[in-house]
């Protein structure tokens, strides 16, 4: 079960008294602050509900848990997960953090890594901030931010853990031990799989329309490309194994890790690069039919932090690195681009309670190398889209200075004001404040009101290139309504409202036909998100509906159209890729001594906007002498259902297992499992009906 804004299950069980009492630290604050007056909403999603819902990556645990988080593909780049109607084709709107480090790749692709792997044993619970956040977490924390918190073991001891799946295949092997080192604990984790996905004929792309494929294949009227081999739905990269190895030590004044990851993706390509004319440009040639869209990486991580209290303040330092391998393919095409980023980090934080005011503050300083060797492709040189023949070598710097106050007034109200102000050494100068005001309304219930503004600079290379418009910042700037209402017998309740206006930077492609990213726009949009979760009939219960609507959308100067929406071209009134309403239900409760039950469901109810760009699509390909890809908008546009459930069983000697079912709504109507594309929208990926088992045990 996902706790809105919970460190545990039991929560449920305090007063609204006692939970104001409890204070978290989160990424959502610089200092620890009742959940129910936190400046954001806070998703926190617990060990224990991570196992129960058999998830097999980290995309799939979110889309089951988190509200309004939504995960979409696409043919040419990993997937994307999308939040409060912002989504990008490159996932460089939010920030992925592992311990409150950041791992987002800045030189192109953003928060590509973790989130592809089945292997999630070392997690102890994952932390999702909704809306913006780059008062406390830098640039990029514009849609989300979503922490990753590794575990840390209460005695010494092992565990394993052994999965294996069926249609959508795979297997999994997970080893952790912890001990003790006089006062310094340590725990190590390794784990690695073999993910071969659900095979085409179990999960077939359907293109939609009638076509002929530039390898001599005929798709017939329906689109479905059953007999045909493209790559299987989600397979590992390049047949390499995904694998996780994590070692982590602590003691009272210090925490560190060190950790390597090595994932990727395999996407089936586009209409546009199978199909021959009229519905396609492809040509009839190609040295490998079928291959498949390859993207992968490796990152290794490090971290060393130390705390220290003196008097009445608390102060921390910490230094980090981070190197990610960048690898995307394309046989189509017959690119490769592979490049390598490492990054230095010194941070420091100073906290003090004075009188009614909690304040922080502190510094980072940061480096970045750009253009560096892949060492999956040792022998290549350094290349990416904007620098396909030979990326240099160059470095940047980024300097932040960031400060927090959180002021009691009166028994019954908190304001929270923050500020972060980033200097980046290509970028330029960057503001990013945040303020709230909140108080008791009811016995049980918190408002709160916040506004605030989160920046993201362009990617290293495209800055270096002189590109994003002139290095311009894509700024967000938003006001939420934020009421919770809490009660230790009908459970709890979060509600909240936003309104948000983002200057886009995006994808435009230039006179030389190439394609840069640039201001493209404004975007207005507005929307709800609530929930509720507790106990009902002796079990667990969260449901949660987000609604985003489209206000407006304003194109730049120069730009003619946008991938984000076609409403500026008189194509409805909603956003290309994402659902405008979004349901999910998760439930859990005893079946027998020992046995429980687990459900989840998630109902995606329509994609207009996505219907309204293939209208828009059409239209351009008519007047390019192209034919129209004859695919029915409305089925494009219906709604997704996953609905998955398990069972689990827990034994008296450190023992567990667990059967799970996913997509169970494909066994009766695969229509309902859909998986729609973010770029090439007349298409979409049916997801596999499947199930997976799974043993854990300690000693």
């Amino acid at each position: 079960m996902a706790a809105e804004s919970g460190p545990d299950k039991e929560l449920l069980d305090l007063s609204f008294d006692e939970l104001l009492e409890v204070r978290v630290a989160s990424s959502a604050t610089l200092a620890p602050t009742s959940t129910l007056v936190a400046p954001s909403r806070i998703t926190r999603i617990e060990r224990e509900a991570i196992l129960a819902s058999g998830a097999r990556s980290l995309n799939e645990l979110l889309e089951m848990q988190v509200p309004g988080l939504q995960w979409v593909y696409h043919s040419f780049g990993m997937s994307h997960l999308g939040m409060r109607g912002i989504v990008s084709n490159r996932d460089d709107k939010y920030l992925l953090l592992l311990d409150g480090q950041n791992l987002n790749h800045f030189s192109h692709a953003g928060a590509y890594t973790e989130r592809d792997l089945p292997l999630l044993g070392d997690i102890d619970h994952v932390e999702v901030v909704h809306g913006a956040a780059a008062a406390v977490n830098g640039l990029g924390a514009v849609a989300m931010t979503i922490n990753i918190m590794q575990r840390r073991a209460s005695k010494a001891g092992c565990e394993g853990g052994l999965r294996a799946g069926a249609v959508e295949r795979f297997a999994s092997v997970e080893l952790s031990c912890a001990g003790r080192l006089g006062a310094l604990q340590w725990q190590w984790f390794g784990g690695v799989a073999d993910y071969a996905g659900a095979a085409n004929r179990d999960a077939p792309l359907v293109f939609g329309t009638a076509l002929g494929t530039r390898w001599g294949d005929a798709v017939g009227a329906d689109g479905r490309t059953d007999a045909l081999p493209f790559s299987a739905d989600r397979a590992q990269y390049r047949d390499r194994a995904p694998v996780k190895l994590a070692l982590r030590w602590w003691d009272e004044g210090s925490d560190g890790h060190l950790r390597y990851t090595r994932g990727g993706e395999m996407s089936a390509p586009s209409v546009l690069q199978v199909a021959l004319r009229p519905v396609g440009n492809a040509s009839a040639s190609s040295p490998q039919p079928y291959a498949a869209m390859e993207f992968g990486y490796q990152q290794l991580s490090a971290h060393q932090e130390f705390r220290r209290t003196l008097g009445e303040a608390r102060w921390s330092a910490s230094v980090e690195a981070v190197s990610t391998d960048y690898e995307e393919r394309a046989p189509v095409f017959g690119t490769l681009f592979t490049n390598r980023e490492d990054r230095v980090a010194l941070r420091g934080l100073w906290r003090q309670r004075v009188q009614a005011h909690e304040l922080s503050a502190g510094a980072s300083q940061e480096w970045r190398y750009v253009g560096r060797r892949s060492p999956g492709y040792p022998d290549q040189v350094p290349s990416s889209e904007i620098y396909p023949g030979g990326m240099p070598a160059w470095g940047t710097r980024a300097l932040s200075g960031f400060a927090e106050d959180q002021l009691k007034l009166g028994e019954h109200c908190t304001l929270i004001a923050g500020l972060r102000l980033e200097k980046h050494s290509t970028a330029g100068f960057s503001t990013s404040p945040r303020a709230s005001y909140g108080c008791h309304v009811s016995a049980q219930g918190h408002l709160t009101l916040a506004a605030s503004r989160a920046q993201r600079a362009g990617f290293e290379d495209e800055l270096h290139a002189g590109g994003s418009g002139g290095h311009a910042f894509e700024t967000q700037d938003s006001l939420e309504l934020l009421y919770r209402w809490r009660s230790s017998q009908y459970g709890h309740v979060d509600l909240n409202a936003f309104i948000n206006r983002l200057r886009v930077i995006g994808f435009v492609q230039t006179a030389e036909n190439q394609v840069r990213s640039q201001p493209v726009g404004t975007q207005r949009s507005h929307g709800v998100e609530a929930s509720w979760t507790g106990r009902w009939l002796g079990g667990e219960f969260s449901a949660s509906h987000a609604w985003v609507g489209l206000e407006s959308f304003s194109l730049a100067p120069g730009v003619t159209d946008t991938q984000v929406t076609a409403a500026p071209n008189g194509y409805g009134r909603s956003l290309n890729g994402y659902a405008n309403h979004l349901s999910k239900l998760t439930a859990r409760g005893p079946l027998a001594p020992g046995v429980s039950w687990w459900a989840n469901a998630v109902v995606y109810h329509g994609f207009s906007g996505t219907a309204d760009r293939l209208r828009y699509l059409d239209s351009l390909r008519l007047r390019g002498g192209l034919a129209a890809t004859s695919a029915d908008p409305a089925a494009v546009a219906d709604r997704n259902v996953y609905f998955n459930a398990g069972l689990l069983w827990k034994g008296e000697q450190d023992l567990e297992a667990s059967l799970h079912a996913y997509n169970i709504a494909g066994w009766f109507d695969e229509r309902l499992n859909k998986r729609n594309y973010l770029n090439h929208v007349s298409q979409v990926r049916l997801q596999a009906p499947s199930v997976s088992a799974q043993l854990r045990w300690r000693w």
